[in-house]
């Protein structure tokens, strides 16, 4: 049953043109009801959308900890730190081998 109303659902998603999808006068309500007019909608209130990253130099570091030893010491850079980069927000992380756990030999 759950396979067949996300077919359906997804068969009736098809059906929207994308001048139904734009402009200032477009309302979620209206296109949903326009869509599923035959289902029992149940239409939550409008949420507003904050970004927000809860990436931590912890959160990496933590991250990090998956990887061997050898696998570190690969990832160490010239100045002797491992760098890492998150994939949300953008923020450039630099860490000292040895708080990942490693001591780095030079």
């Amino acid at each position: 049953k759950e396979n067949e109303n996300w077919s359906r659902a997804q068969m009736l998603l098809k059906t929207v043109e994308k001048f139904e999808l734009v402009g200032k006068d477009i309302r979620p309500d209206v296109v949903l009801h326009r869509l599923f007019h035959e289902e029992e909608l149940l239409i939550f209130d409008e949420q507003r959308l904050i970004f927000g990253c809860l990436c931590s130099k912890e959160r990496v570091s933590t991250a990090l900890s998956i990887y061997s030893s050898k696998d570190i010491k690969s990832m160490i850079n010239e100045q002797g730190y491992v760098t890492a980069d998150c994939q949300f927000c953008g923020k450039h992380y630099i860490l000292n081998p040895n708080q990942l756990g490693f001591e780095a030999k030079k």
